[in-house]
């Protein structure tokens, strides 16, 4: 299993969503994953006394003239997220004390978020007016950074959404780590030029993106209606779970579509072929 984690960028992303799937799932193995991915996302991680909390050069791998991203960082670090949501609940709900391992983890989450509020695009080597776009290779770097840092924001927005409940103080620090990107989109659009990299894919999950619309759009109780306004007040906040729900919307009926074309041609390739096999007796 720890082989899998020196694999490529795509196979790690899809086993670290098949962690949190499985976490999910199942709360007692919370602490089995979390001992698998913890050392993994460590490495990453700046000491707390460094205001940049993430050795972002560690994320990429260089040949000749080419960067390529190595690590899909945002997704390692929604599944040890995840951990840490669904260990704290049970012990919440089955009035235990947390596992030492979690209480750390939590401290050192905590300073990361705390930091990464205070960072400016150039505490991560990045210039707003800088090369954003595929023609070079700090263009490449710089914008996989980019992309890196908004699939960050949406793994802490998913932690903070989980572990608050939606108040006005937890929508208040939401709406803070949402913008930390606007500069980084701003700098993606612009700075693209014509040949633009493509970005990362959203590491938020599907319940949460709903969840977030729910409260964007749905009824609240009179306890969480400041709540809902604080957020929903907020046009870029709007946009951008509006745009998750279509994309999750759009991904899902193409799954359907690509299930039922299987379906489909299994049906036809039995229809064609098999009526041409003799019979299993007339060989006999």
């Amino acid at each position: 299993m720890r082989r899998s984690l020196s694999q490529q960028k795509e196979v790690k992303a899809r086993l670290y969503q098949q962690f949190l799937s499985l976490v999910r799932e199942n709360q007692g193995l919370c602490l089995s994953v979390f001992e698998v991915l913890q050392p993994h996302l460590y490495r990453y991680l700046e000491a707390e006394t460094v205001l940049c909390p993430f050795k972002m050069e560690l994320l990429f791998e260089s040949a000749a003239a080419t960067v390529e991203l190595s690590e899909p960082f945002a997704s390692l670090l929604l599944a040890c997220l995840h951990c840490l949501i669904v260990h704290a609940d049970s012990a919440r709900s089955g009035g235990t004390r947390m596992d030492p391992r979690m209480i750390e983890f939590r401290r050192r989450i905590d300073s990361v978020l705390e930091r990464l509020v205070k960072c400016a695009l150039e505490d991560f080597g990045l210039d707003k007016s800088g090369d954003f776009s595929g023609s070079s290779v700090v263009g490449f770097t710089n914008a996989w950074k980019a992309s890196t840092l908004l699939r960050v924001h949406e793994a802490f927005i998913e932690y903070l959404y989980y572990t608050e409940g939606l108040t006005v103080d937890s929508s208040e620090v939401i709406l803070k780590v949402f913008h930390l990107g606007d500069d980084l989109r701003w700098a993606l659009r612009k700075g693209a030029g014509k040949k633009k990299v493509e970005p990362l894919p959203s590491v938020m999950t599907l319940l949460c993106v709903a969840h977030l619309a729910d409260a964007l759009f749905g009824d609240p109780t009179a306890s969480k209606q400041q709540a809902k306004d604080i957020l929903s007040e907020d046009d870029g906040m709007v946009k951008f779970v509006v745009q998750l729900a279509l994309h999750n919307v759009q991904m899902v009926i193409t799954s359907v579509v690509c299930l039922i074309c299987l379906l489909l041609s299994h049906i036809i390739f039995l229809r064609l072929f098999f009526p041409l096999l003799p019979p299993a007796d007339e060989g006999k």
